[in-house]
C-alpha cells in the first residue's frame, strides 16, 4: 500500500511540474526591425501572419486575435 501512495505522488508532482514548466514559457519579444516598428496593433500583425502570407503561425498557435495580449515589443515605444 506504502509502494502505490508513493507511485502515486510522484506521478502527481511530476504533472505538476510539467504544468509548471509549459505555464512558465513567454510568447517571444516582438522584434525591433524595420517591419516591426513603424506599427504595432493586431491587424498589422495579420498582413504578415496568417496562412498564405509570409510568415503564418503555426496551425498550433494560440488564439490568434489579441497579438499583444502576448507578444511584448523589444523597444519602448
Amino acid at each position: 500500500m506504502k509502494i502505490r501512495g508513493a507511485l502515486v505522488l510522484a506521478v502527481l508532482t511530476a504533472a505538476m511540474m510539467v504544468v509548471f514548466a509549459l505555464e512558465d514559457r513567454a510568447a517571444p519579444l516582438i522584434p525591433h526591425d524595420i517591419f516591426h516598428t513603424i506599427v504595432i496593433t493586431n491587424a498589422a500583425c495579420t498582413t504578415c501572419h496568417t496562412p498564405g502570407k509570409q510568415a503564418p503561425l503555426k496551425a498550433s498557435h494560440p488564439t490568434k486575435e489579441e497579438c499583444m495580449f502576448c507578444h511584448k515589443a523589444k523597444h519602448s515605444r
